[in-house]
C-alpha cells in the first residue's frame, strides 16, 4: 500500500498539485503515518498481546486516539514552524490520515479474525 501511496504522492507533486512546503508536509505526513502503522503492528508482539486478550480492544482504541492526537500535534507544529500561507496543506494530510486509519483498522480486524478462527479450531 505504501508504495502505491508514494507513487500517487509523487504524481501529484509532479503534476504541480503539491508544491513547496505543502509537498514537504505531505511527505512528512506519509513518513509519520507509515512509521506509526509499523509500530502499531510491532508493539503487540513485544507486549505479548494477542487478539484473544481482554486488552486488545483497549489497545485498538488507544492506537486510534494516539494517532489522532499525534497528528494534531504534527499539524500544529507545522503551522507554528512553517507559517503556511493557505490552509490547503491539510487536505493531503487528511487524505493520507484517513487512508492509513482505514488500513490500520482493517489489518487489526483481520488479525483478530484470524486469531479467533485459529482459536476455535
Amino acid at each position: 500500500m505504501s508504495v502505491g501511496v508514494m507513487l500517487l504522492l509523487s504524481a501529484t507533486e509532479y503534476a504541480g498539485w503539491l508544491q513547496g512546503a505543502t509537498a514537504f508536509f505531505a511527505w512528512a505526513a506519509l513518513l509519520f503515518l507509515w512509521l506509526y502503522s509499523v509500530a502499531v503492528f510491532m508493539i503487540p508482539s513485544f507486549l505479548k498481546l494477542t487478539p484473544q486478550s481482554k486488552y486488545f480492544t483497549h489497545y485498538m482504541l488507544v492506537v486510534l486516539f494516539a494517532k489522532f492526537f499525534l497528528s494534531a500535534i504534527l499539524i500544529l507544529l507545522y503551522i507554528s514552524l512553517a507559517h503556511p500561507t493557505d490552509k490547503w496543506f491539510v487536505v493531503p494530510f487528511f487524505l493520507l490520515y484517513t487512508l492509513y486509519t482505514v488500513f490500520d483498522v482493517y489489518q487489526l480486524i483481520q488479525l483478530s479474525r484470524r486469531a479467533s478462527s485459529s482459536a476455535s479450531v
